[in-house]
């Protein structure tokens, strides 16, 4: 069964052109232990980040540190959650990193700038949408007087489905897309680099502009709210 919910020929060319596994399974079902085992090529049970709010220690050994010492210039940029969202500033790097205007090192990567799929107060996305206010309250909410991802804003009442009307250039996902442009654009052409790019989308699951509904519609995918099946 395939669910297509939007247009995605950037993704379809890489996989096309790329190397393709079809057969490569996720080794957590949320985020913070998944994301453990991608920069450690652990299990979880090795790792030790089980669920949600459990943090690696940062000394632990990551995929960008073995390639650091290899002559490789690494960067993360976009969604890190190596560390709880919620925790204390003083407790977690990450969660400080912007309001102390640095961008690193920080567990292997030596640039990062982080943006998350809603705002929290403290990651560079967060930071750099202080400068519009309006636009930046029309994300979604992921925190609410009912708790963590309760809420949704179309006629089927779905949580987490969340049209809303923010210029494409203010979007998060377009932010991180920036922050990578600008990132590559300084490294030199005989540099060896890794680059580990986490867009905030499609987390929560339509939390998109209008503007690319409407395109995504006139290109033949589901409205906001709807889901085509085929098996």
């Amino acid at each position: 069964m395939v669910d297509r919910l939007q247009t995605q020929k950037n993704i379809d060319k890489l996989s096309a052109d790329g190397i393709n596994s079809r057969r490569a399974h996720n080794q957590n079902v949320v985020c913070m232990p998944a994301q453990a085992t991608i920069i450690t090529g652990q299990h979880v049970g090795s790792h030790g980040v089980w669920m949600n709010g459990v943090s690696m220690p940062e000394e632990r050994h990551t995929v960008a540190h073995h390639l650091k010492t290899h002559g490789y210039n690494t960067a993360l940029l976009g969604k890190a959650h190596f560390e709880p969202w919620l925790g204390s500033p003083d407790d977690f790097f990450e969660n400080r990193m912007a309001l102390e205007e640095s961008t690193g090192p920080h567990r292997g990567f030596d640039h990062m700038e982080l943006a998350n799929h809603f705002f929290e107060g403290h990651s560079h996305c967060d930071r750099f949408m202080e400068a519009y206010p309006e636009t930046k309250a029309r994300f979604y909410p992921m925190v609410t007087n009912k708790g963590q991802n309760t809420i949704g804003k179309t006629g089927t009442g779905a949580i987490q489905v969340w049209p809303m009307d923010v210029p494409r250039e203010l979007y998060h996902t377009q932010w991180v897309a920036d922050r990578t442009k600008a990132w590559l654009s300084e490294q030199k052409a005989d540099s060896p680099l890794v680059l580990l790019d986490e867009f905030p989308r499609p987390a929560p699951s339509l939390g998109c502009p209008r503007v690319r509904i409407a395109q995504d519609q006139l290109a033949g995918s589901s409205p906001a709210g709807t889901v085509q099946r085929k098996t």
